[in-house]
C-alpha cells in the first residue's frame, strides 16, 4: 500500500475479494472444502485485508491531528458493510433456494457481481 499507493491497493483489493467469492462458489457448487476455505478464506480474507488497510491508512495521513476519529469512521465504513451484507446475503440465499440446494452458491457469484 505504501509503495503503490491507495487506489491500486484498492482495485487489488476488489479483485481479490470478488474472485474469493466466485471461487467460494466453485468450491460450493462441486462440495470441495478445501476450495471453498482458499475463495472465502484466503482470496477473500486478503482482498478485504487490503481493502481495511487503504482508507484507514490514507485517512490517517489525510488527518494527523485526529487520527483517532479518522480510523473509527472507516471501521464504521466496514461495520456498516457487514450490517448490509448479512441481510443481503439471506435474502439471496432464500431467493435462490431451489430443490436439494440451499442458493449458496448463487448467493456468492450474485455477491461477487455486485
Amino acid at each position: 500500500m505504501e509503495r503503490e499507493g491507495p487506489r491500486k491497493t484498492m482495485f487489488v483489493s476488489a479483485l481479490l475479494f470478488c474472485s474469493g467469492f466466485l471461487v467460494a462458489a466453485l468450491g460450493v457448487r462441486t462440495h470441495n472444502l478445501p476450495l471453498l476455505i482458499l475463495g472465502n478464506g484466503v482470496l477473500g480474507g486478503i482482498g478485504l485485508g487490503l481493502g481495511y488497510i487503504s482508507p484507514v491508512s490514507t485517512l490517517m495521513k489525510w488527518f494527523p491531528d485526529r487520527p483517532g476519529l479518522a480510523t473509527g469512521m472507516a471501521i464504521m465504513g466496514f461495520g456498516g458493510g457487514a450490517l448490509v451484507g448479512s441481510p443481503l446475503g439471506t435474502a439471496l440465499m432464500n431467493r435462490f433456494a431451489a430443490d436439494g440446494t440451499l442458493g449458496v452458491s448463487s448467493t456468492f457469484v450474485a455477491m461477487a457481481a455486485i
